[in-house]
């Protein structure tokens, strides 16, 4: 039986020199901030997360395409970092308590990620990962053994290093533990990069320009939180449009 490969897509521009096996599970990351924040959403009860690549009509498009009613549902998401003036929530982790998300649909639209999301879809089955749901997702996908494709979000196109540490992490747990191949030169450069920074991530992360671009916006903790939060075991997966939970909360 021939083994699974692991791949890395550096931005959601790079996906369209990529091949879908037929048989892939599709991971995006996007740890400052959106797959943190709708991870952490989910742990706190969230009913589902309609993720959109676009703003106000893109918004109202899929609240009125899911019938959804004034109360079932929360706008969420940033422009540039800064949160949508017509949001009821940003795009701050800190921000998806219990009290405010439990039971509600999240309809998320942001910068780099729900951009990243909506546009893997056609690669195969899209999960969302970040290091609140690291291992979770890393068991997920030793299990199905399927190939992989780990799709960083980045920033407007460019390369990001906090996604491509975070790859790096997936990719080299996959090879280590899964006995997964890897797939291609992206896989050995973000493991390297991991690499230098396991152990002192926080501090390695900080350098990223993304990082740096939301000082003043994020806070102190929640850019914090981002790398070091606490592991939950939700799991993410795009349904027909709309992120639901595979996890166990």
């Amino acid at each position: 039986m021939d083994r699974p490969s692991v791949r890395v897509c550096f931005t959601p521009d790079l996906l369209k020199y990529y091949k879908s096996s037929g048989n892939t599970n599709v991971v995006v990351v996007d740890i400052l901030r959106a797959t943190t924040s709708m991870c952490v959403a989910f742990r706190h009860g969230a009913k589902a997360i309609i993720p959109v690549s676009g703003g106000r009509d893109e918004i109202k498009l899929a609240v009125d395409s899911w019938q959804l009613a004034v109360g079932e549902y929360m706008v969420a998401g940033e422009s540039d970092g800064i949160k949508l003036p017509y949001a009821d929530l940003g795009n701050s982790p800190l921000e998806f308590s219990r009290e405010v998300v439990e039971g509600k649909t999240i309809v998320f639209s942001t910068t780099n990620g729900t951009r990243a999301i909506c546009e893997s879809a056609a690669y195969g089955e899209v999960f969302i990962a970040s290091f609140v749901n690291f291992s979770v997702a890393l068991n997920f996908l030793i299990l199905d053994k399927k190939d992989v494709m780990i799709v960083c979000a980045g920033w407007k196109g460019q390369f990001s290093l906090e996604d491509t540490l975070f790859a790096g992490k997936l990719a080299e747990a996959l090879i280590h533990d899964g006995g997964f191949i890897s797939g291609d030169d992206a896989v050995s450069a973000s493991v390297s990069l991991w690499q230098r920074a396991e152990g002192n991530l926080l501090e390695f992360a900080s350098k990223s320009s993304h990082y740096q671009r939301l000082l003043g916006i994020e806070s102190e903790e929640g850019l914090r939180y981002c790398f070091e939060p606490p592991e939950s075991e939700v799991l993410p997966r795009l349904e027909s449009g709309r992120l639901v939970d595979w996890g166990i909360g």
